[in-house]
Formats: structure tokens, C-alpha cells, sequence
């Protein structure tokens, strides 16, 4: 097909075609971008889906800049990301278990932004996933993108990969589920150098996704930490019911595999997909909210430029209080803002909610990329010595947990201890940039917590 002119970009090479449009290399002023255009003019869909991409940011998906319609057809402007396909990689061989993590933690969390947003992908594969020079993993291709509450069975995407609900063999609601199997096809081809069912057949290939017994990892790769392998298992679970229901509850039990490893060498077996969430509660739409919703995000960015905001959601029950603060979270996540989540209930232990946080943030730190995290863990080393082990009153074992030599814990710390913990909150604050600090039940605040 003829290129149109794209106003300001200068078309340098072609990079790839899909069923519904080609790909190109331009240049801008020196810099390279991606631009996908349509090849049928009648087709809005790019437009409506990259509106929606362009609102996300994430490590895992390129960043949207532009859409439009030139020559009439729609186009869409995209981050330029140099390094070539999970596909490419693949044609070698299986993958070692580090890189296969973390693929899946994140390709996880780009689905989780995408899913949020209202979107399913319906074409995740190898071909898809991008493996960037510079280090990471993109997904890309959202020419089969769809609105989550519209979607209807069509036969899309690549059988190797698609779910049996949506290739129409059963027939079940297609959802964010169908875009986690399909990962956990893609993850059993990281980890065995094989698609998990495969056949010349079409009608074949089909009947397997929908009735074979799932295959098991350790069948093929013995070697593999067993939870990585029941994860796996579970995203290829035939009833969408029995996978897991969120990118975020995948990624979840990603960033916990050592413990999820360690619970089946004693136990021989584990809980996996507890932190999901009901389907509906995270994805009906919020109505009548908004002026709240705004007013949570105007302080939002006046904490952005260190005016501390402290902001009570309050109502009868049932009023939507829940459903505001976590419509908010999800806004303020796509910032990529550090949140930390705690829970005050009736006749807890003194400083409860504040240790859930500090917990919460010590799981997330090992989340953080190598680098990042020795910088972040030498600051905190710093800060947790000069407590004196007033900070283990908080979180047991803490200056074990950074290496720090036992020292004579303070007598009668009194404020001292108040002033540590409330400053060990700060530091977090000034290492991230924003920090947003939730408290769930917070009518049953204790009074030491208040203080801090």
C-alpha cells in the first residue's frame, strides 16, 4: 500500500506487517519512532485503542505519543524500541529461569495497566514481546485490541497461544483471562523451547487448549523451581474460573516465588492467586465519583511538589469508599507513585498498619531493578543504623535485614522511637520521589501509629 505523509515525521524504513496495518521506522527532529498505520481507512479502532494506550505508562508496554488519520487512514505514534523479538530469542532455545521471571513479572504488570484501562491485548505471543538492547521487555502490536466489556468471540490471534474461550471452542466470557493464558502459553515456550500444544492440524490444535491435560513444566524441565511451574500451570487452566483473574495477582506470586518455593519444599504443595480480586469490583466503570476522584488527584500533584497531603474518605457503608480509593490507586499507580497499603482493625497490636507498610515496602524492594536497589538498600542501611534499633520495635529483625551489627537497643526511647519510624517513612518518601500511604479502617487507628 501506498505510505501517506505523516505531518512532521520523515518515514525511514518499514519494520514489520500484521493482518491489520504495517510498521515503520521515522525520524523527528533525530530521534526514531515507531508509526503503525492502518491499511483500511474505515477501521477507527487504532485510533480509539491508542487514546487509551497513551494514557498508561509503564516499563513493559512503549509509550504512545501520537494518533491521527493521514491520507484516510489512522495512524499511531509510538516509542521507537531498539532489540528484537521473545520470538527471535526462542529459535536458540529454552530460556534460564531469571530471564523467564522476568519476562512474566513484566509482561504481567503491562497486562495488569492494560486490563485496568479496559483493554485485552488478544494477541500475546513471542512475536510480540520485545527484548530491548537496553535491557527489559515490551509488549507491542494492539492490532486485535479490544474494549474489555464489548469483546465477542472472533477467531484472532495466534492458535499456539489463544484460549480456548477465544477461539470460540468454549464458550465462555472473553476477558483480561484469555490475554493471562495466553502469557502462560508464551512463559511454557520460555521454559521448554515448545509451544504447549502444537499440531499441523488447526482443528486439532484447538481440541488440545480446550480438553488435553495441561502440560507439566517439570515433565520437561525438571531443574525449574517447582512453584514457577504450577504458576504456569494455573494461567493454562481450561476454565477461565480456575486461572488467575488479574496480571496483578500473577505478578503477585511472581515477585514471592522464593517463598512460594520454600512453602512447597516444606509443605509439598501452595496457595496460589490469593491476592485476586473479584472481576467486577475492578472493572465496572465509576460513576458519580468524579468530582472526589479530582479532588484526590489535585492532592496528588500538590504532594508531587512536597506539600504533604493528609486526605480522609469517609461515608455510611456501602457508600463507595473502597471503590473511590482504589479507582484513585489505579490512577496513581500509572505515574509508577510508590503506594503502600495497610489495615487498621479492632484490638490489633500497637503499630500494626504502620509495620504492614514497612513489610510491604521491603517486598517491593526486591522488585526494583539491581542497580536501583543496592542504591536504595545503602541509603536505608544508613538510616536504619543511626536508629539504634528503634526501628526493630517496628519491624523485627530489621537491622539483621541490611547486615547492620547488633547494637544496645536505646533505653526509654519514648519520642525517639515516634520520630524513627515517622522518619523512616520520609526517607521513602525523599528515595521515590511521591509516596502515598494507605490506611484501610483508619477509625481504628491506635494511638501510637496516630502519633507517628
Amino acid at each position: 500500500m501506498d505510505v501517506p505523509e505523516i505531518p512532521g515525521y520523515r518515514i525511514q524504513a518499514e519494520l514489520g506487517r500484521g493482518a491489520r496495518g504495517v510498521v515503520y521506522r521515522a525520524q523527528r527532529g533525530g530521534v526514531s519512532y515507531a508509526i503503525k498505520i492502518e491499511s483500511e481507512g474505515d477501521d477507527r479502532s487504532l485510533l480509539a485503542c491508542g487514546a487509551v494506550l497513551a494514557c498508561m505508562r509503564h516499563p513493559g508496554l512503549p509509550e504512545v505519543l501520537e494518533v491521527g488519520i493521514a491520507g484516510g487512514r489512522p495512524y499511531l505514534v509510538r516509542e521507537y524500541v531498539p532489540g528484537y523479538s521473545l520470538a527471535a530469542e526462542l529459535e536458540t532455545g529454552p530460556l534460564p529461569e531469571p530471564e523467564i521471571i522476568e519476562i512474566a513479572k513484566t509482561i504481567a504488570g503491562a497486562l495488569d495497566q492494560v486490563h485496568r484501562h479496559g483493554l485485552i491485548h488478544r494477541d500475546v505471543k513471542p512475536s510480540n514481546i520485545m527484548l530491548c538492547r537496553s535491557g527489559g521487555a515490551r509488549l507491542i502490536d494492539f492490532g486485535f485490541a479490544t474494549n474489555i466489556h464489548a469483546s465477542k468471540h472472533e477467531a484472532v490471534g495466534t492458535y499456539l497461544y489463544s484460549s480456548p474461550e477465544q477461539s470460540g471452542v468454549l464458550n465462555a466470557q472473553v476477558d483480561q483471562r484469555s490475554d493471562l493464558y495466553a502469557l502462560g502459553a508464551v512463559l511454557f515456550h520460555c521454559a521448554t523451547g515448545r509451544a504447549p500444544y502444537e499440531s499441523e492440524s488447526t482443528a486439532s490444535l484447538l481440541q488440545q487448549h480446550a480438553a488435553s491435560p495441561v502440560p507439566r513444566l517439570e515433565d520437561h524441565r525438571p531443574e525449574l523451581s517447582p512453584a514457577l511451574g504450577l504458576i504456569i500451570e494455573k494461567l493454562l487452566a481450561k476454565d477461565p474460573g480456575d486461572r488467575y483473574q488479574t496480571g496483578g495477582s500473577l505478578l503477585a506470586d511472581l515477585r514471592a516465588l522464593g517463598r512460594l518455593n520454600q512453602r512447597y519444599a516444606e509443605v509439598g504443595k501452595v496457595a496460589l492467586g490469593e491476592s485476586a480480586q473479584e472481576l467486577q469490583s475492578q472493572f465496572h466503570e465509576m460513576v458519580g465519583r468524579e468530582n472526589e476522584l479530582e479532588e484526590l488527584m489535585a492532592a496528588l500533584e500538590r504532594a508531587l511538589r512536597s506539600q504533604g497531603q493528609v486526605v480522609l474518605i469517609q461515608g455510611e457503608g456501602g457508600s463507595g469508599k473502597s471503590f473511590l480509593a482504589r479507582e484513585f490507586l489505579r490512577k496513581a499507580s500509572s505515574t509508577r507513585q510508590l503506594v503502600l497499603q495497610g489495615r487498621c482493625e479492632q484490638g490489633q497490636a500497637p503499630y500494626a498498619p504502620l509495620r504492614a507498610w514497612a513489610e510491604s515496602y521491603l517486598e517491593h524492594l526486591q522488585s526494583l531493578p539491581p542497580v536501583q536497589r543496592k542504591f536504595v538498600e545503602e541509603e536505608l542501611k544508613q538510616f536504619v543504623a543511626q536508629s539504634g534499633q528503634l526501628l526493630d520495635r517496628l519491624v523485627p529483625g530489621l537491622s539483621k535485614r541490611f547486615g547492620i551489627d547488633e547494637q544496645p537497643a536505646i533505653q526509654d526511647a519514648g519520642d525517639r522511637f515516634l520520630d524513627a519510624a515517622a522518619g523512616m517513612f520520609l526517607q521513602l518518601a525523599r528515595l521515590h520521589g511521591c509516596l502515598i500511604l494507605v490506611l484501610d479502617d483508619a477509625h481504628n487507628l491506635d494511638e501510637g501509629s496516630h502519633q507517628v
